[in-house]
């Protein structure tokens, strides 16, 4: 699994480690499953699964930009 955290001073993702998760439950974030599949949890609310692309707060954001190659944020 890998985590992306939304910065919301920069409105841009940045790639985290999973505890984030738990430690930061109310962030915005996007996880990639195992099987590739792209879901959105925000806040406490329940995961959806990103389509083929992701609008939040009337950014679209870029699908490419959330490459489990792309360098960790150890913040």
């Amino acid at each position: 699994m890998y985590v992306w955290k939304l910065d919301e001073d920069r409105i841009e993702f940045d790639r985290v480690l999973p505890v984030m998760l738990q430690t930061d439950p109310d962030g915005c974030y996007v996880i990639q499953r195992d099987d590739g599949t792209l879901l959105l949890r925000s806040g406490g609310a329940a995961d959806e699964t990103i389509g083929d692309r992701l609008l939040l707060c009337g950014v679209e954001f870029d699908l490419d930009e959330f490459d489990p190659m792309r360098e960790l944020t150890t913040a």
